[in-house]
């Protein structure tokens, strides 16, 4: 565990969870968690990536499909973009003998919240990190985030419209009042 810990040190892409279920059992619930919808189409919800990670349980899911991802574990721990350790507790409940889960049926502002964590994120490598001196990346993050959102909702829909509206409002958002 180590040794996949310091592989992955520079990009923080590992996502662990504590649980008390069998691992085939927690195996076979988190690959039903994994198979989601959307309008009908069968996809894959990338719940595991610690970069979305958060984000479901701050802004895309809904209490009944985080109950889905908490109910297996004791707690899931991650490194956020400042490589700190980031933990949510889970419900930790009793294995299941049978228990069929319900698919995740992404809603239309569900999959533009999620569209906006991928925008962000592609975003993030053009900001000058040096012209946010007191932010940190995950923060820097967040805001442009929120930011996206905010294009969603005007509707600001080109890739490049949407990159200068929130590079166009993040210095204003993050400087002191």
């Amino acid at each position: 565990m180590q040794e996949i810990i310091l592989r992955l040190r520079e990009e923080p892409l590992l996502l662990i969870l504590c649980s008390s279920w069998s691992f085939d059992r927690l195996s076979q619930y988190l690959i039903q968690c994994a198979d989601a919808a959307y309008a009908g189409q069968a996809g894959i919800l990338r719940f595991f990536d610690p970069r979305i990670f958060p984000v479901l349980f701050s802004h895309v899911l809904d209490e009944a499909q985080q109950q889905q991802l908490l109910r297996p574990v004791l707690f899931w721990s991650w490194l956020d973009r400042d490589g700190v350790p980031k933990f949510l507790l889970g419900e930790g409940n009793a294995e299941p003998v049978n228990d069929a889960i319900e698919k995740i049926d992404l809603t239309d502002k569900q999959l533009e919240f999620l569209l906006c964590v991928s925008d962000a994120h592609q975003l993030m490598p053009r900001l000058n990190e040096n012209e946010y001196p007191d932010v940190s990346r995950e923060q820097l993050f967040n805001h442009s985030y929120a930011l996206m959102v905010e294009a969603s909702d005007q509707p600001i829909v080109l890739d490049d419209d949407r990159a200068s509206f929130v590079l166009g409002h993040l210095k204003s958002r993050l400087s002191p009042m």
